[in-house]
């Protein structure tokens, strides 16, 4: 069986996409100047990290620091 789901994600582009490792958490930044934190489990959005002045071009998750993410222009 396969299910799809449809949502609004963001206001613009997608750029790029981040799998937590072994979580169903991922990151979406994009054109909109956010990132956002989703969990697919719960086919929810968990945060919006704002404030970045230009298109998020990358974001990933950091696997050293759990919980970490780090973000370029």
């Amino acid at each position: 069986m396969v299910f799809v789901v449809d949502w609004l994600a963001h206001e613009n582009a997608i750029f790029d996409v981040d799998w937590m490792p072994g979580e169903s958490q991922l990151l979406t930044a994009s054109g909109d100047k956010t990132i956002v934190l989703w969990d697919l489990s719960e086919e929810k959005k968990l945060a919006t990290f704002e404030g970045h002045i230009c298109s998020v071009k990358t974001a990933k998750f950091q696997p050293d620091n759990k919980g970490k993410v780090s973000a370029r222009g």
